[in-house]
Order: C-alpha cells, then structure tokens, then sequence
C-alpha cells in the first residue's frame, strides 16, 4: 500500500536540500585556490572598460529578444568604422541589468555618449543611422564644450 505524503513536506524538504547544495556551491564559485593563493573569480576585464574615465565612449543598450535592435546593427557597424577614436559598448540589458540600471536606462535599443567620464549625450530608441549620428556620435566625437546630460 503506498503511504501519501504531504506536499508541503516535499516542498520543504527540497528547499531545505537546494539551500545546502547551493550555498556550497556559491562558496566554491567566489573563492578558488590556484598555486595555495586565494583570488577571486568576480573580477571581469569588461567592467574596466565602463569605468576609464578618458576617452569618448558610446555605450549601445540592447536585448536579444528587440527586433529594432536588430535594425541598429548594420548602421552601427558602419558608424564603428568611420569612429575608431571612439570606444562603442555593446551591453545587453538581460546580461547586465546593473549597468543598464545605473545610467537609467528605460527601453531599447538606447545610447548613451561618454566623454571624459561625463554623459554628453543619451537616446532611446532608433529611427535612422543620420539621426544616431546627429544626436549621439557627433556630440561625443566633436566638442569637449557641450554640455552635459543630467541622468
């Protein structure tokens, strides 16, 4: 005879189980040991690029799940061509919600114009390549005089 046991018995058994299993291997994951040296695993090299505050910058929001993101591609590559003096940072909002959060960002495809450290330039959204070029790459490819853009 099959004895019947409670669901939420289940329920709270297995997530006391996932709690252990995964906290160990949360622990595992922050801190590895290479040559009897503990070091971090959280540290990325892209984050550094956001963060050198010289330079013009044009940082490109996007999501895979965005169909006018898509369109953006081809013109922004062109765009990158004709700009090697600027950096152009391509972050997927699903990927980096943080970064997307901090420079408030509300839809996509959306741009935001970095020069020396200080937001010159912000767009949301994408109508034409000349449009882009006008509102976003001039400001961050011209003068250092325009102001800047409260976030």
């Amino acid at each position: 005879m099959r004895s019947i046991i409670p669901i939420a018995a289940i329920g709270a058994a297995a997530a006391a189980a996932y709690a252990v299993s995964s906290s160990s291997r949360k622990k595992e994951e922050e801190s590895k040991t290479q040559g009897g040296k503990s070091f971090s695993q959280t540290a990325s090299p892209k984050k550094s690029r956001v963060k050198n505050k010289e330079g013009a910058k044009i940082l490109y929001f996007h999501a895979k799940w965005c169909m006018v993101c898509r369109r953006v591609k081809p013109a922004l590559r062109d765009i990158e061509t004709k700009h090697p003096d600027i950096k152009f940072l391509h972050i997927d909002i699903d990927e980096k919600p943080a970064v997307a959060d901090k420079y408030r960002i509300a839809g996509v495809p959306a741009f935001v114009g970095i020069l020396d450290g200080k937001t010159i330039a912000r767009k949301e959204g994408f109508k034409n390549k000349e449009d882009l070029q006008k509102k976003v790459v001039d400001r961050v490819s011209g003068s250092k005089a325009l102001p800047e853009v409260k976030e």
